[in-house]
């Protein structure tokens, strides 16, 4: 199993995670860590878009500081 994790900036929006999954299309997990200042706000404006375009395991990390928090 191919595993292939992203890494969004605040400023980030999908074009780079769809980047992403266009370079591993065989990746079945994907991890993706988001960092910003409002967690919950960030991880919403991917969610619709990994919702309808993504059939695969996701796990979505907010990065703040040190920690990573699900």
């Amino acid at each position: 199993m191919s595993d292939l994790v992203v890494e969004l900036d605040a400023s980030d929006g999908v074009e780079k995670l769809v980047e992403a999954l266009r370079s591993k299309p065989s990746a079945r997990k994907i991890t993706v860590y988001v960092a910003a200042d409002d967690r919950f706000r960030s991880i919403e404006r991917i969610k619709e878009f990994l919702v309808n375009n993504v059939s695969r395991t996701i796990v979505v990390y907010a990065k703040g500081g040190d920690q990573r928090e699900a």
